[in-house]
């Protein structure tokens, strides 16, 4: 089976262009923009994806909300899993093998969501 999804692109500093293969094109015009591109999970060795290690990618697929939740990794996309999880029932824990959750931040950016995170009852481990 073969998907066809639709593409994008920038026409200027103010429009892009979205391109869909039933409706046709379409312009929306901004003032800013942020250009998410995607990522991809990144597989630890010692932890393989099957059974019950799954990526962030699989996280998002699951049929129904886990009750507890230990997520690898206090980075971005792992603090964003955790928070919408927790907000859904699940209890999440945090592990993040750094000194502080989103590593390469400076503390005063990360303050405040340490603080969120544990109003959230999210445990955070360093």
């Amino acid at each position: 089976m073969s998907i066809r999804l639709p593409h994008s692109f920038l026409i200027d500093q103010h429009t892009a262009a979205i391109q869909h293969f039933e409706q046709g094109e379409k312009r929306i015009t901004f003032r800013h923009l942020i250009l998410a591109t995607g990522s991809r999970p990144i597989e630890i060795r010692s932890l393989p994806f099957g059974g019950r290690i799954l990526s962030s990618t699989e996280a998002l697929s699951l049929p129904k909300i886990p009750r507890n939740l230990v997520v690898v990794g206090g980075g971005y996309i792992g603090v964003e899993l955790g928070q919408m999880f927790a907000r859904f029932g699940t209890k999440v824990t945090i592990l993040e093998g750094g000194e502080q959750i989103l590593p390469g931040f400076e503390s005063e950016l990360v303050s405040p969501v340490v603080r969120q995170l544990k109003e959230d009852e999210i445990t955070l481990i360093t």
